[in-house]
């Protein structure tokens, strides 16, 4: 239940905060493609965990569109953003963001750190992923 997952984690995230020297916090958004069981508990995690974090530094992950990566940033909500799934289906994400094109989200997971067994699925994955074209 949503109520019992705030309090553990919140009283895990308050009290490691205190330990020294950690160095940041990741906090991971509710991704329904990456709860296959669906016993996860969507909720926003920023506004929850956010401020108990007084010393580390707070990172974001999961699923952040780059509009969102920069509002997060600019109010002070998180130092920067994991682009994982974006940084892996697109080659030039960097170049793509400065030029405002569109990412590609379309990740092959059955090629996806080799949890394949077939040799010939092995042989395709992160290269296999196409750069934008620019002018």
């Amino acid at each position: 239940p949503l109520e019992e997952t705030i309090s553990s984690f919140s009283h895990f995230i308050a009290t490691a905060d205190q330990l020294l020297p950690l160095s940041y916090f990741c906090l991971c958004r509710y991704n329904a493609m990456l709860d296959p069981t669906g016993c996860g508990t969507p909720h926003d995690i920023l506004g929850t965990y956010g401020p108990l974090i007084k010393k580390a530094v707070l990172w974001g992950n999961t699923g952040c569109t780059p509009d969102e990566a920069a509002q997060f940033i600019s109010e002070g909500k998180v130092v920067g953003v994991f682009f994982g799934r974006a940084h892996i289906t697109n080659p030039d994400l960097a170049k793509r963001l400065e030029w405002g094109k569109e990412l590609e989200v379309g990740v092959d997971f059955a090629t996806l750190y080799g949890m394949s067994k077939d040799a010939e699925v092995l042989r395709k994955g992160y290269t296999d992923y196409k750069f934008a074209e620019y002018d």
